[in-house]
């Protein structure tokens, strides 16, 4: 329900904005780049409807969201995600992870108290911390501009299985999957 409510407020008005705004011009009241802007604007707006349905409606109490948003402008990709629903590059043969997940695993792993190898098997798979969509959100910490390669690929993906990392092996399986 809670990401329903998220992708149907996204996509229908950053739309709407996007087919009158240029992303890639300066931002009249910040002077950054209009797509920053935006998404973060539209993001927040998610997250109180997320918030207010979730406040409103008993059967929806605590529900939440995870989110990655791409926004390709100018050579640049904008990103806004929350959670730990991820962006990944595909330059060449090699598969990076450009998101950071806000989650008790990866504050593990950053951490040095786990590896990658023990993050696969860990009991914590689902901890999502931090920016998860609720009234606590913060407008700063999940915005991030990067440029693009011409000969590179974004793939935005979530893990339902709860194993939350991503290999060529994984990416191999869902890019030939029917879910890609």
């Amino acid at each position: 329900v809670a990401s329903g409510i998220a992708v149907s407020l996204l996509q229908a008005e950053l739309r709407q904005l996007l087919e009158k705004t240029d992303p890639s011009e300066p931002h009249p009241k910040t002077g950054e780049m209009a797509g920053v802007s935006i998404l973060r604007e539209y993001v927040l707006r998610a997250n109180t409807s997320v918030y207010q349905a979730a406040q409103s409606q008993p059967q929806y109490a605590g529900m939440g969201t995870t989110l990655v948003v791409t926004l390709f402008c100018d050579n640049r990709v904008i990103v806004a995600h929350i959670g730990d629903s991820r962006l990944y590059r595909l330059r060449g043969d090699v598969l990076e992870q450009v998101t950071r997940d806000h989650s008790l695993l990866q504050e593990q792993m950053d951490s040095g108290m786990i590896t990658t190898e023990e993050a696969r098997v860990s009991e914590h798979k689902n901890l999502v911390t931090g920016n998860t969509f609720d009234q606590r959100i913060s407008a700063t910490d999940f915005i991030e501009e990067a440029r693009l390669d011409t000969k590179e690929f974004q793939v935005l993906y979530r893990d339902d299985s709860g194993t939350h990392v991503m290999d060529t092996q994984t990416y191999d399986q869902y890019i030939l999957s029917d879910e890609a």
